[in-house]
């Protein structure tokens, strides 16, 4: 395969592998491919969430009131694990 890249994704890919995070080019495109794949699926996750809303029941007016508690509330149930 051959990939053909812009002088501008050439820099990024020599900054980041001159700053240590990454050893080559190669170990670069592999950990970029790897979250693509968790962005993915994230994704996927999020939509399966909202469709599983959407369907749940009776609408509600989800106000800024309403935000605020409901954040408040996932934080202290968070807290609490």
């Amino acid at each position: 395969m051959t990939i053909t890249l812009t002088p501008e994704q050439e820099q990024i890919i020599q900054e980041q592998i001159t700053s240590g995070k990454y050893s080559d080019p190669s170990d670069l495109i592999s950990q970029a491919l790897q979250l693509l794949l968790e962005r993915d699926k994230a994704n996927k996750k999020l939509e399966s969430l909202l469709i599983e809303g959407l369907d749940s029941g009776e609408p509600i007016a989800a106000t800024d009131d309403w935000w605020e508690n409901k954040k408040a509330s996932l934080t202290d149930q968070h807290q609490a694990q």
